[in-house]
């Protein structure tokens, strides 16, 4: 069951990939659930973590190579997401790498490995440190970088996005509430 689950999920790989070449305006075409029109809107779209990895369908036509090199690239994305993170709240080097091996290798995500798309959440850390550094010095850039980062995030997992959102709307809440007066006009920028 599990390599037939890998197979089927590969496959969706190996479509949005082909799709990304043959007609890349319309990327929702898919070839599932025909006579359905535009059938990849109504599934996870994947489209990020399928991008990431169609050069290597491309190129060997082994979708299942592809799936294992996304599971992987999603992992480490997130194991190294999550130490930046952990460094920044301060925990000590050897402490952010335990942080981000959990973060990356829990059994959630161990367990969802045959779903490429929840795989890919490494950039909700990345987004969470850019908020700390954009309430800490206010740099417009911090807010522009959250904003993409999240974006990337939603090209990745709808789930994960709103999750995120709110994640830093959380943050922006209790920034507010400890100082009101610095926090409000950094999160202007980022609104």
């Amino acid at each position: 069951v599990g390599v037939l689950v890998v197979l089927v999920v590969a496959g969706g790989v190996l479509l949005v990939g082909q799709q990304a070449v043959t007609d890349p305006l319309h990327p929702f075409d898919l070839n599932i659930l025909h006579p359905t029109p535009r059938a990849g809107a109504l599934a996870e779209h994947q489209l990020l973590p399928s991008l990431l990895v169609a050069p290597v369908v491309w190129i060997t036509g082994n979708p299942v190579l592809a799936y294992n090199l996304a599971v992987l690239l999603g992992s480490l994305l997130a194991a190294l997401a999550a130490r930046a993170l952990a460094l920044r709240l301060g925990l000590w080097p050897w402490s952010a790498w335990v942080a981000g091996a959990l973060y990356a290798f829990h059994t959630y995500q161990v367990n969802e490995a045959p779903r490429l798309q929840i795989l890919f959440h490494g950039f909700l850390p990345l987004a969470l440190l850019h908020l700390l550094a954009l309430l800490k010095t206010g740099a417009s850039r911090h807010a522009w970088w959250t904003a993409g980062l999240l974006l990337l995030q939603g090209l990745s997992c709808n789930y994960h996005l709103l999750y995120g959102a709110f994640l830093v709307a959380l943050g922006g809440i209790v920034a507010l509430a400890v100082a009101p007066r610095v926090a409000a006009p950094r999160l202007l920028r980022l609104a």
